[in-house]
């Protein structure tokens, strides 16, 4: 995760990056699930948008967690923080570009906060 933690200082500010740091936070967590992405394979905007996804989907109680009450763990999360194409996770929508532009996840549970990470998600315009 080293040279993965390097390319996201690019993006995130210091608050975001001690949040990568701290283990069990929705940061880090996506961190760690992006480790073993294989980097020649994808690109900057990409694993941004990857990382932006994940962490939105970690703070928003997408699974159980030590910190999350299970009543409200998401009722579909298909795809999501899988190895298919964030266009293709569940209420995810993206224009021809391939880049996030909705996400529409109504009556879903998401609960908890939207994570400071959603302002790498450009072209988002409806949520």
């Amino acid at each position: 995760p080293n040279l993965l933690r390097l390319l996201l200082a690019t993006v995130l500010d210091e608050a975001e990056i001690n949040a990568v740091d701290t283990a069990g936070t929705p940061q880090n967590k996506a961190l760690q699930w992006l480790a073993p992405i294989n980097m020649n394979r994808i690109t900057r905007d990409q694993l941004v948008q990857r990382y932006a996804m994940a962490v939105f989907y970690y703070s928003t109680y997408g699974v159980v967690t030590a910190y999350s009450d299970a009543t409200y763990i998401w009722k579909n999360k298909n795809r999501w923080v899988s190895s298919s194409h964030v266009c293709q996770w569940f209420g995810v929508r993206c224009g021809s570009d391939l880049v996030v532009k909705e996400l529409v996840l109504p009556g879903n549970q998401l609960s908890g906060k939207l994570p400071r990470e959603m302002r790498l998600l450009s072209k988002l315009d409806r949520l």
